[in-house]
């Protein structure tokens, strides 16, 4: 038997050999692909989780100023009705004295509170008018009306 090698023979050698060599380098035995993570898509995963992050930042200042709009809202709507319920439990003729400014610095609400009483035929009308120390805010006021009471009992005669 002659061993001679035809020139399929010798390119088919060369090709293992090569085959050999490219999976000696850098590759684990078998064959296999070499495993891991690419820089490229170690950046490109940092560019999606910074754009992600940057629309959440975006939406997170919008929900925190919202917030402290409601906020401020809650603490004026509080104040006006802490002044109305004061005027409401003081009996009638005590209201005449105390119309004017008052100025709260204290709490979580620093304001000025204003008082303006006007009278017309029997029935007081009180505006409260509540301005907030803070910049930006918006002052707001109630209306409401007192009347005298009859004290005459109806069941007598």
């Amino acid at each position: 038997m002659s061993h001679q090698r035809t020139a399929t023979d010798q390119h088919v050698a060369t090709d293992q050999h090569i085959a050999t060599d490219q999976r000696s380098a850098g590759s684990p035995p078998g064959g296999a692909a070499r495993a891991g993570i690419g820089l490229v898509e170690v950046i490109l995963a940092m560019t999606i989780l910074a754009i992600v992050l940057t629309s959440l930042a975006a939406l997170t200042f919008t929900t925190a100023e919202r917030a402290r709009h409601v906020t401020d809202d809650a603490y004026r709507q509080a104040a006006l009705i802490q002044h109305m319920n004061r005027f409401m439990a003081l009996p009638y003729d005590a209201i005449a004295g105390r119309a004017g400014c008052t100025t709260v610095s204290t709490g979580n609400f620093p304001h000025e509170a204003c008082v303006t009483r006007t009278e017309s035929a029997g029935v007081t009308t009180l505006k409260i008018m509540v301005t907030p120390s803070r910049p930006g805010m918006e002052p707001d006021s109630v209306m409401f009306e007192r009347v005298r009471m009859t004290t005459s009992n109806p069941l007598s005669t």
